[in-house]
């Protein structure tokens, strides 16, 4: 039967029994929200599809007409999964995809509202980046991805444990010495540059380096700029400058040999 109102303006299309949407039906409800699928004594109960008039949908399982399982899909809350639980009435949990106000979106895995395993496009949950696209493992950065973070910087590269591991780059777009793009490229270990290039590179300290890393150390021929304008020019030997000579501009001041002076 068709067109039962279960209220003022709600408009019910499907089975019916004792009085009752029961079976499968369809019903616009008056706010412009409308649901299809299974009922049972006038509940939503079954598989079925719940859609709001601003076009947020979610489609699963429903018990009592709360949502159980399955995930939404064109949600857009603001920054976080807040709206989607709402829609459904718990956090996400099981598998599907879900679409952020950014454009970014998760498809894999949920568990307790938050992603577990897939693939992340531009999310915005790691406190430590503005978006991460990558593999997500036990709700974990894992394998490739790329974040960009608040301070401009950008790293394309391996994760492991949420950490940078693995060879990848790090490209200081804001931080670079003057109007230069300082980069690290190379291996990365437990979220540390470990072995590779540095050019025009800016160190926790705010100095700027020039040249090789090994074992998380410098290593070999660099250049390191100084925060207080000097630049040293010369040989690094496990992380200390080894010889050189220091200048400030193209006055040499100083053809020392240094020894623990290590800086990174």
């Amino acid at each position: 039967m068709e067109g039962y109102c279960l209220r003022a303006g709600d408009v019910y299309s499907g089975a019916w029994f004792e009085g009752c949407p029961h079976g499968h039906g369809r019903c616009v409800y008056s706010t412009g929200d409308c649901y299809e699928g299974e009922w049972e004594a006038g509940q939503w109960q079954g598989r079925g599809c719940f859609v709001r008039r601003t076009g947020q949908k979610v489609e699963g399982l429903f018990d009592n007409n709360v949502f159980q399982s399955g995930l939404p899909d064109g949600i857009s809350p603001e920054g976080d999964e807040g709206a989607a639980e709402a829609l459904c009435g718990r956090p996400l949990h099981g598998y599907g995809r879900f679409t952020f106000a950014n454009g970014g979106s998760f498809d894999g895995i949920w568990r307790d509202g938050k992603p577990w395993q897939g693939d992340l496009v531009r999310g915005d949950m790691f406190g430590d980046a503005l978006e991460y696209s990558g593999t997500i493992e036990v709700g974990l950065r894992e394998g490739h991805g790329e974040v960009r973070c608040s301070n401009g910087d950008i790293y394309e590269g391996g994760w492991c444990d949420d950490q940078r591991h693995g060879m990848g780059i790090l490209r200081q777009l804001t931080r670079g010495r003057g109007s230069e793009e300082g980069y690290f490229e190379g291996h990365w270990r437990k979220g540390f540059p470990w072995q590779g290039t540095m050019q025009d590179f800016q160190c926790i300290n705010g100095d700027f380096f020039t040249g090789e890393l090994e074992d998380g150390q410098r290593e070999g021929p660099g250049r390191l700029f100084l925060r207080n304008g000097n630049i040293f020019t010369g040989e690094f030997h496990c992380g200390e400058r080894a010889h050189g000579h220091v200048s400030t501009g193209l006055t040499i001041v100083a053809t020392p040999q240094f020894t623990n002076l290590k800086t990174l």
